[in-house]
């Protein structure tokens, strides 16, 4: 037989991601009104993406669509960009652990500072 392809199967087609859900898997969800229940949260799709805490001034003026600094920002590469209330730690931080509200995904610029790339209207 062939050999399965990297991230794929032996017929050449990509592999399932691990969430996927079956159109009849769907259908069923459906009729037992329980659809919601295959939904996943917008950001699992860059969950492997380091993840910034912004609140205060930083969170506003990314939410304005303009780079902001972050302390311990990652130094290239794209981020996870969080909200969350502004606390004793500072305005605006790294973190391996988010919470607050997924805002979108940002990238590191040349000069450090974080650019806002695709923002989810709240």
């Amino acid at each position: 037989g062939r050999a399965a392809t990297r991230g794929g199967s032996e017929t050449g087609r990509p592999a399932a991601p691990r969430h996927a859900v079956t159109l009849e898997e769907l259908g069923c969800r459906r009729e037992a009104g329980d659809l919601d229940a295959a939904l996943r949260p917008v950001a699992s799709t860059v969950g492997h993406w380091p993840a910034l805490q912004l609140a205060g001034a930083p969170a506003f003026y990314l939410k304005q669509g303009q780079p902001v600094f972050v302390a311990h920002a990652p130094t290239e590469g794209w981020v996870r960009l969080y909200e969350r209330t502004a606390t004793a730690e500072g305005d605006a931080s790294a973190t391996a652990d988010p919470t607050g509200a997924f805002l979108g995904v940002g990238e590191i610029l040349d000069d450090g500072r974080v650019a806002p790339r695709r923002l989810i209207a709240n």
